[in-house]
């Protein structure tokens, strides 16, 4: 379950999406994907603060890097899957003790 894995529902909707993007979209730019505000909002039906709650928890955690590039400045991410699946590991380990 990855709501406690990302620290709350909307960060865990939030990483599942860029995990299907990351999937889909990122192949060709070393695992990094550009979505805006508004395709957020559209693929999830987060607000532009609940985004901003999840992606700063995300990054926090290490789960998701982000960069913003060019000009104007576009934000870009990239889902760090080691991190996913070590933080996965460890909380379905601590639930079976």
């Amino acid at each position: 379950c990855l709501v406690p894995v990302a620290g709350g529902v909307t960060a865990a909707l939030l990483l599942s999406q860029a995990l299907w993007l990351n999937e889909t979209q990122a192949q060709v730019r070393q695992g990094w994907f550009m979505c805006s505000q508004e395709q957020w909002t559209q693929e999830t039906g987060l607000s532009r603060w609940e985004q901003e709650t999840a992606r700063r928890a995300l990054r926090r955690s290490g789960l998701l890097e982000e960069r913003r590039v060019g000009m104007p400045a576009k934000l870009w991410f990239r889902v760090r899957p080691d991190a996913v699946w070590r933080a996965l590991q460890a909380h379905a380990g601590a639930s079976y003790r």
